[in-house]
């Protein structure tokens, strides 16, 4: 929901992550089991406009609801996540191999992707979306 806080948790070997919901500080952690998430450092869970993304290491993403906690739609991009960012009618993805891709929010499915350029690819950083602009940063080498 609205008030609920999203985290990606899971052990030290990347094996086995979980997607936590924790709806209030007074309640418990209800965990959501969703399958391997790769998520080592968190990039890889955007959540906003009644919707959580998240990605698998094949580069599957995830729709989940944020109210019921159950997954809504999945995209196969093929591509590793680098990072997430959303805006109200898209969810954008920077990947990886350094690639921004744009999936809508309604249809979920992919609607544009942009190669970046940026060599090597894996010094893509961050994403954000704000007011119809999308901003990524990379890392120099």
């Amino acid at each position: 929901s609205g008030r609920a806080l999203w985290a990606v948790v899971g052990s030290d070997d990347y094996d086995d992550y979980r997607l936590r919901r924790l709806d209030s500080p007074a309640e418990a952690i209800r965990l959501e089991r969703l399958g391997t998430i790769y998520a080592p450092f968190g990039n890889w869970l955007g959540a906003g406009y009644g919707v959580v993304w998240t990605a698998s290491p094949d580069g599957t993403l995830w729709r989940i609801d944020a109210d019921t906690s159950r997954i809504t739609a999945s995209v196969r991009l093929r591509r590793r996540i680098g990072g997430i960012a959303l805006a109200p009618r898209a969810g954008w993805f920077v990947t990886t191999d350094g690639h921004v891709v744009r999936v809508d929010a309604n249809e979920a499915r992919v609607t544009n992707t942009i190669a970046l350029g940026v060599y090597p690819p894996q010094l893509v950083g961050a994403i954000a979306a704000a007011e119809g602009i999308v901003w990524v940063a990379a890392v120099e080498p």
